[in-house]
């Protein structure tokens, strides 16, 4: 169990920063749309000039305490559903490098509320399917080996230290 939320905080950040951009453009969207309908609403002609100012006050310092519960909410959300999948992403990531250099020990785990575990599925039997491809080759190579003698026995065993993982 992963205790780091950021675990590539570049990523994480920049795409909590759109989502909290969004709800902040989409909450002026909704005040200018309320407030307009609201100022033009029958019976607000009949308000006199400080009550007016103290319903637009009212109406300024409640929205903006809403917002503020919806931002704080989604930004929330957000985190952790951004680690559900950049998480995986950083164990996908981690496990190409491993068999970049040659290591087919590696292997992909991920948690139970993870996202993209069909890939990791895929990544998964990739790895085992080379794996066990090149353990045959191996075997078929030591058979070679075993069946030539001397000197191509050692051009062969140069040749086949490529294979070593």
């Amino acid at each position: 169990m992963r205790k780091t939320y950021f675990v590539k905080p570049g990523i994480q950040i920049k795409y909590l920063l759109i989502v909290l951009f969004v709800v902040c453009l989409t909450a002026a969207a909704v005040y200018f749309t309320f407030w307009s309908t609201l100022i033009k609403s029958p019976g607000m002609d009949q308000l006199s000039a400080g009550e007016f100012m103290a319903l637009q006050r009212a109406y300024q310092v409640n929205f903006i305490w809403v917002v503020l519960i919806i931002l704080f909410g989604v930004g929330l959300e957000s985190v952790f559903l951004f680690h559900r999948i950049i998480g995986p992403i950083f164990v996908f990531e981690r496990t190409i490098k491993s068999l970049a250099e040659g290591d087919f020990t590696a292997g992909v785990s991920l948690r139970k509320k993870d996202e993209l575990k069909d890939l990791a599925d895929s990544l998964q039997e990739f790895i085992d399917n080379v794996k066990s491809n090149v353990e045959n080759d191996r075997k078929q190579i030591q058979e070679i080996k075993s069946q030539v003698g001397g000197d191509l026995h050692n051009k062969l065993a140069a040749l086949t230290s490529w294979f070593r993982f």
